[in-house]
């Protein structure tokens, strides 16, 4: 937060996550530094104008690595979950990269998962700052 902008990633540009892209356009105090997409066709199109919110400068990019270079403050993660938490291994790359996470979704709730996760979510949690939630 250089510049006293908070800086923020959104991981899933779909339908919820235009609207999320839009809502950090439209603040003054939030800077979107990556956005990343699944769709192959928008590769590297403005994250703004996939979202509706206009130009924005931000390329979607399809490399989870790329959101993480982009060292965002915070990852609003909303991509898809179809009950299968496979986002798990997701999250973790994110926690252990020093990265706060924020999502809709029932990730934070460890018990659901199974031990392994478990204990590498909790180890970056406890020895950290970061935050899930």
């Amino acid at each position: 937060m250089g510049n006293g902008r908070m800086k923020v990633a959104v991981w899933g540009v779909g339908m919820t996550g235009s609207a999320v892209v839009q809502l950090i356009a439209r603040n003054p105090d939030l800077e979107l530094v990556s956005g990343l997409g699944y769709n192959p066709a928008n590769e590297g199109r403005d994250v703004g104008e996939i979202a509706g919110a206009g130009t924005l400068g931000v390329p979607l990019t399809l490399e989870p690595q790329e959101v993480i270079d982009s060292h965002p403050d915070a990852v609003i993660y909303l991509a898809r979950d179809l009950g299968d938490f496979a986002a798990d291994e997701d999250l973790v790359r994110l926690l252990e990269s020093g990265v706060n996470t924020i999502t809709p979704l029932p990730y934070a709730n460890l018990p659901f998962r199974g031990q392994e996760v478990q204990d590498r979510k909790s180890t970056r949690l406890n020895s950290s700052h970061i935050t899930i939630s």
